[in-house]
């Protein structure tokens, strides 16, 4: 038994699978670090929000004040939030970006002052993750944006959902928001 070469007993399987393993890797789709874009359909929800027009460069401090600003209308009403903060992106002509902050509630409330409170409807999404900071995030837009035109599709205004917090994520190549875009 040990006299044995080990080459000589599995020498020519051995080749054969490193041929089929060479082949299999050469065939395989390219590796991308990019979520894939998908269709689902949400189901309706209520919400509060506040929409605001502001600068490109003042949206992170606008939607800062403005989650503020909507997470203590909820406390002092009782009203339960649940998930984590959206931005609705009406219109972008830079320099000017009309935002709709918002929150996902328990319970549909009613209309305050600059608070709106409705359902947002079932309605079917194009969707995907992007992964890093905000401000990266156009690529991933143009990717929904191109989608759309090779599938023929239209979409309306895209929402974004901040699905962790950067005060608690400090590394933004951990930062995850969910970009939506409601098929027409």
């Amino acid at each position: 038994f040990m006299m044995m070469d080990p080459e000589k007993m599995m020498g020519s399987d051995f080749e054969r699978g490193l041929e089929k393993l060479k082949t299999y890797a050469e065939n395989m789709e390219p590796v991308t670090d990019e979520a894939p874009i998908l269709i689902k359909v949400l189901e309706s929800y209520p919400v509060i929000t506040i929409r605001e027009k502001t600068t490109d460069a003042e949206l992170p401090a606008t939607l800062g004040k403005l989650y503020g600003e909507l997470m203590a209308y909820a406390q002092e009403q009782g009203i339960e939030v649940e998930g984590m903060p959206f931005a609705t992106y009406h219109e972008w002509k830079p320099p000017t970006v009309d935002v709709e902050a918002g929150f996902r509630t328990k319970t549909l409330t009613k209309k305050t002052g600059r608070i709106n409170a409705y359902e947002t409807g079932e309605r079917e999404v194009v969707y995907t993750t992007h992964y890093g900071a905000y401000d990266d995030s156009e690529a991933t837009h143009m990717r929904i944006g191109n989608w759309l035109e090779e599938n023929g599709r239209e979409a309306d205004v895209p929402f974004e959902i901040y699905v962790n917090d950067p005060g608690s994520e400090p590394d933004t190549s951990k930062w995850q928001t969910d970009i939506y875009y409601p098929l027409k």
